[in-house]
């Protein structure tokens, strides 16, 4: 299972890598070495929620701009939430995570 996620998670970084070398700037004048930059913390922090027993990527939405990350979705404990949102921070890249995640079912 471990090695299915972890060749999940360089076809994500693949992709993102293709793509941030194909695009000089974005509609909001990010450039590529920031799209970058925030799709690789994205991932990453995907990637290592998968990993992790207490959270489950399914339900946690990651987004993140210029090392701001924001955590939403539902999950089922507050032990859940707080996990993720400790992975997230742990991150290289972070500056600062924002958790929008909601407890229900």
């Amino acid at each position: 299972m471990m090695h299915k996620r972890s060749l999940i998670f360089y076809l994500v970084i693949s992709l993102v890598a293709g793509y941030g070398c194909t695009t000089t700037t974005t509609p909001d004048d990010k450039s590529a070495s920031e799209m970058f930059d925030s799709s690789f913390i994205t991932a990453k922090i995907k990637a290592r929620l998968i990993d992790d027993p207490v959270t489950g990527v399914y339900r946690i939405k990651v987004s993140t701009n210029k090392g701001i990350v924001e955590l939403s979705g539902t999950v089922n404990s507050d032990e859940e939430k707080a996990k993720a949102e400790m992975i997230a921070r742990t991150v290289e890249g972070v500056t600062e995570v924002h958790n929008k995640i909601q407890l229900g079912q």
